[in-house]
């Protein structure tokens, strides 16, 4: 999730880098690669929070969960800079040599709270997101 990501990668990355002698990446190259997930991620949370409340209603009160979509649709456009800048952050991975890096990310992986196998597979989580979306509205219309 990217919560995940954010808690045992992205907050780590940054708490390091301040400090020069032992950064695993620069914040400069911690934005290449992460861009603005961490706002997605809130973005995501107060989201899922809200459709939560509209599920919760149940029978007593009339749910609405195309209102918290319609509420949310513009926030939903901040995804347009994350998957402008995916392609970059691949690639950007790709080409990295860096063993502070790789030393740090084959620590984490191997943590129980991260069930995905690379940095990667959770980049490609917000760009699955928004078809999600869309399959959820068509499954409850």
């Amino acid at each position: 999730s990217l919560t995940v990501l954010c808690n045992y990668f992205i907050f780590p990355m940054k708490k390091l880098a301040r400090e020069p002698k032992e950064a695993v990446l620069t914040s400069e190259e911690i934005q290449t690669i992460f861009s603005n997930i961490e706002l997605l991620r809130s973005l995501n949370q107060t989201f899922m929070d809200n459709i939560k409340k509209e599920i919760d209603k149940g029978t007593e009160e009339k749910t609405d969960i195309g209102k918290t979509f319609m509420e949310f649709s513009q926030f939903f456009k901040m995804y347009t800079m994350y998957v402008n800048n995916y392609d970059k952050a691949v690639q950007f991975l790709k080409n990295m040599k860096n063993l502070k890096y790789d030393q740090f990310i084959k620590a984490q992986l191997q943590r129980e709270e991260c069930k995905q196998p690379s940095v990667e597979s959770y980049l490609i989580m917000p760009i699955q997101r928004i078809p999600r979306y869309k399959m959820l509205l068509k499954e409850v219309i």
